[in-house]
């Protein structure tokens, strides 16, 4: 991505959950470069936790999370006045019924792994225009 296109990333507030240290800090470096201000997680619950002082614009988040699933990070995750916060999932799980039931759950974007660093781009920056608007899924953004 051209680092002079707009991205709708400027300033917005992202934290990204992933249990994969490798994938945390690359994701973290891209979206860093966009212009979000990005805050990062191991779990869910940590994330929740980092939540309640620290509302983001976007949630990035593995599907496959150690301990609380991401799910229930999805279900819980609203900002101060009960607006969803839009959730971006990426999973190594091609399967069209993972997709589905992601979409079906809350899931704004379903991206599957290895991500283009555009398409984790677009997703996030396309979940945060949607701000609380997105519970049953904007866009399948598999390949």
């Amino acid at each position: 991505m051209n680092r002079s296109e707009r991205t709708g990333l400027e300033g917005a507030r992202v934290l990204i959950v992933e249990g994969h240290d490798d994938t945390l800090e690359l994701n973290r470096m891209l979206l860093a470069h966009q212009g979000a201000d990005v805050r990062v997680a191991g779990t869910a619950q940590a994330a929740l936790d980092l939540m309640r002082n620290w509302p983001p614009d976007a949630v990035l988040t593995d599907l496959r999370l150690p301990g609380m699933s991401a799910f229930e990070l999805v279900d819980q995750a609203c900002a101060p006045g009960g607006d969803r916060v839009p959730v971006v999932g990426t999973s190594a799980d091609v399967r069209p019924q993972a997709r589905a039931h992601a979409l079906g759950r809350g899931v704004c974007a379903y991206l599957t792994k290895p991500v283009e660093p555009d398409d984790l781009c677009s997703a996030v920056a396309q979940a945060i225009g949607l701000g609380g608007r997105c519970p049953m899924g904007l866009k399948d953004r598999s390949r």
